[in-house]
């Protein structure tokens, strides 16, 4: 009879650590989820990638521009497109590489939570399109949906030898995955809801490291002086945190020490001002009104003894009888 209960006892015990095991994965996941989109966090970041010269990206981003009447659009000085929907409760970021230019749409695949892949209603994906892919796994694919717009102005009869056609060309790479037709206003709105509600897929290069998609860049130049200033950079940190006593790297310019960050309002909040002065009241009609402007605020400044040098080789000493290069 002991033999039997120290048994179950075993057996329960496992039970309670797979059960544990199962909870710590969904709130993984759900953390995660979490982390994009809502208020407070980074709005998803949607990379849309054309896989033919004959998709026109602009075409799809107005018809998500104008898929829900209570959205807000804003466009920043960078082309980056900003869309958010009240209805989800979620933020969208869109950045567009222009087609043929293959070291920008690997820079913007390398930062966002989701690729949105464009084939052609006539051609599906071109060569071109198909060495970009290519490239993408090679560097390390995220979250993707593949999306075709133009599919409802073809004959009926023709659409679905289209979408076979085009699916035979995605099975090479993408098994699962199906063509989602983006034609109607709801197509738009049910693409926006998939994007947030998709599984997102572990990157290293993406997660292991923090990284900013710029909104705003300007420049300060130093007094007596055009070409030394201050370059302030300001985006959403994604990834991991940030030191400001780390270097960071400019793609195409190189490695720099910052001198200090700041924390500004969001400029593209969820809800308008009167919006959440609104829920406030509705939520709590005692609590004090919360302040919705705030001024910049210093979060960290760079310690000189604990910056990271600059210097990536070591010099070497003549005198020591090190042997150069």
């Amino acid at each position: 009879i002991t033999k039997f209960v120290k048994k179950d006892l075993d057996k329960q015990a496992r039970r309670n650590k797979t059960q544990q095991q199962r909870k710590h994965k969904r709130d993984v996941v759900l953390e995660k989820k979490r982390s994009r989109g809502s208020q407070g966090a980074p709005p998803f970041l949607v990379a849309v990638i054309s896989l033919s010269n004959q998709v026109e990206t602009k075409d799809i981003l107005d018809l998500l521009k104008t898929c829900d009447d209570e959205a807000t659009v804003t466009t920043n000085d960078l082309g980056i497109l900003h869309i958010n929907v009240p209805r989800f409760k979620q933020r969208y970021a869109f950045v567009c590489p222009e087609y043929g230019d293959l070291y920008a749409m690997l820079d913007a695949a390398k930062m966002a939570d989701t690729l949105l892949l464009l084939p052609s209603v006539d051609d599906g994906i071109d060569d071109y399109g198909d060495y970009c892919l290519s490239c993408l796994f090679a560097q390390g694919l995220p979250s993707n949906i593949i999306a075709i717009k133009g599919l409802k102005e073809v004959n009926s009869k023709k659409q679905a030898e289209i979408k076979k056609r085009i699916q035979k060309q995605l099975e090479v790479r993408f098994r699962d995955e199906k063509l989602q037709p983006v034609d109607t206003s709801q197509d738009a709105l049910l693409l926006l809801r998939n994007i947030s509600g998709q599984k997102m897929r572990n990157v290293a290069i993406r997660d292991n490291r923090p990284h900013i998609v710029a909104e705003s860049v300007t420049f300060e130049s130093n007094e007596g002086s055009t070409d030394v200033g201050t370059l302030k950079v300001t985006g959403y940190l994604r990834g991991k945190n940030l030191s400001v006593n780390s270097l960071i790297h400019l793609p195409g310019w190189g490695d720099f020490q910052m001198s200090q960050i700041d924390s500004v309002t969001d400029p593209y909040p969820l809800f308008s001002r009167n919006e959440r002065k609104r829920r406030n009241t509705m939520e709590d009609e005692n609590a004090p009104e919360e302040k919705m402007d705030e001024d910049v605020k210093l979060l960290e400044k760079a310690d000189p003894t604990a910056q990271e040098s600059l210097q990536s080789e070591v010099v070497p000493d003549p005198m020591e009888g090190e042997q150069t290069w």
